[in-house]
């Protein structure tokens, strides 16, 4: 924050998960953009204009015509995608797939939580990974440097 405090019980919006991403130069991000993709709710005078558009270019997230809701909390599922994108990975070799409470098995986001747990990245809690529940800066900042000692 402006003030240099870190709050980390604050939830951690997506606008700042795309800048953490950026900064960390997680391998599927980009050198630069080529501007062929704009969210219709991202301006380009805001803070994370590029570092959002970075992360369409990389394939980390979807271009959706909808926008990308900057300023909205970011859920644990959304953080399994965008962390196993960003970073190329896939199901550890020789891991089984832990699977988690709450965690159907046609769910979107499903392969993408067994490999962020086959990496030790996730451990869930008490059994849950609790996937609609929004994510805390401190947790972001953990997953992420989680998934950095991983690579």
């Amino acid at each position: 924050y402006g003030d240099g405090s870190f709050k980390p019980n604050d939830a951690i919006k997506r606008h700042h998960v795309a800048a953490m991403i950026v900064r960390a130069k997680a391998p599927a991000v980009p050198l630069g953009l080529s501007y062929k993709f704009f969210f219709k709710d991202v301006a380009r005078t805001h803070s994370n204009f590029e570092n959002i558009h970075l992360l369409v270019e990389g394939g980390i997230i979807d271009a959706n015509p909808n926008g990308f809701k900057p300023n909205n909390t970011i859920t644990r599922a959304q953080m399994a995608k965008m962390i196993v994108k960003a970073y190329n990975l896939t199901l550890k070799e020789g891991t089984t797939p832990q699977t988690f409470k709450g965690v159907a098995e046609d769910a979107w986001f499903k392969e993408y939580v067994e490999i962020l747990a086959s990496h030790g990245i996730t451990t869930g809690s008490n059994g849950y990974f609790n996937p609609n529940d929004s994510l805390s800066r401190q947790h972001f900042s953990v997953f992420l440097h989680r998934t950095i000692q991983q690579n």
